[in-house]
Formats: C-alpha cells, sequence, structure tokens
C-alpha cells in the first residue's frame, strides 16, 4: 500500500471537497486493516518504492500525483500487477496544481476514465452513479473495505479502479 507523505501534506492544504472528511491517515489504515484482520501482511511503501515485487500495489487517495509515480504505476500495470485506486486520486501535480482536461491526470492510460468536474457531498446527500462498459478497464463500486478484499483476491490479473460507498 502507498502511503506518501507529501500527498497526506498536500490533502491537509486542499481546499473544498468537504476538507473536514477528508482524512487520509484513516482511510490508509481503514484499506491496512482490512488486510490485517485476514491475516494478510501488508506493505505500507512509499510513493517513489519499486513495485515489481508486488502483485497488488492499493494507493488510497493519491491526490498529489508525481510524474514518475504515474510511470511507475503504469510500468507495474503493463507487466501485469493490479492497480487499487480511491475517490481523491491523481488530482494535482508535484507543484499541487490541478490536472485539467487538456492535460488529463497521468493516471488515464492506466484507469482509462477522464474525469471533468468534481464536487463534494455533504453527507446526508445521496449520489448515484452510471457509466458506459466501453472503458479500457472494468469500474468497480464497493460498499465495504471487505468486499474490497475480496475483489483484490479474486482478481489478480486486472485493473480496476475501485471507488468505496459509504
Amino acid at each position: 500500500m502507498i502511503y506518501d507523505w507529501e500527498n497526506r501534506w498536500a490533502l491537509q492544504d486542499a481546499q473544498g471537497f468537504a476538507k473536514q472528511h477528508l482524512d487520509y491517515v484513516k482511510t490508509c489504515q481503514e484499506h491496512y486493516q482490512a488486510f490485517w484482520k485476514q491475516g494478510i501482511p501488508v506493505d505500507v511503501i512509499p510513493a517513489h518504492y519499486d513495485l515489481s515485487k508486488y502483485k497488488i500495489v492499493i494507493a488510497p487517495m493519491l491526490y498529489m500525483l508525481k510524474n514518475e509515480t504515474a510511470q511507475a504505476i503504469q510500468d507495474f500495470v503493463d507487466a501485469g500487477g493490479t492497480y487499487i485506486s480511491t475517490y481523491m486520486s491523481g488530482m494535482v501535480d508535484v507543484n499541487d496544481l490541478c490536472y485539467i482536461e487538456s492535460d488529463p491526470n497521468p493516471l488515464y492510460p492506466v484507469l482509462g476514465i477522464r474525469v471533468n468536474e468534481i464536487d463534494s457531498l455533504y453527507r446526508t446527500d445521496k449520489q448515484s452513479v452510471s457509466w458506459r462498459m466501453n472503458l479500457m478497464q472494468p469500474v468497480i463500486f464497493v460498499k465495504s473495505l471487505s468486499l474490497l478484499l475480496l475483489l483484490c483476491l479474486l482478481v489478480m490479473s486486472k485493473t480496476f479502479i475501485v471507488v468505496p460507498l459509504h
């Protein structure tokens, strides 16, 4: 699992996005605990770490995405690895500048999705999601980290974007 200090600092300084409800540390801990509770060891690694020895890489809330990290993720997936992303991923570059539609997020080739607009919901708001199945990779929406764990164990050779529904 990727845990990146610079990403944490960037998220702490991010404006908007219902910031009071964003908790990078808690989100990473929840992903880690889902595996730990099943007795599955998880390495916590920095964003610049060599990914080649892993079968699955989880990167919760990888908000600040450096080009080197994006390339390492692309190389990892091209070599057959499974990359799992969450919301708030790949939104800004190393200078904390947003990727815009004319300069898409570097995860686009890996995930096959482009984000044109984002907004925050209050905890009481509900939103539905639909998508077209002509994506490069399937998109899976999960309601719990237990389901995330199950999916990881079942699909060791595919690339997914996983969107937790809290």
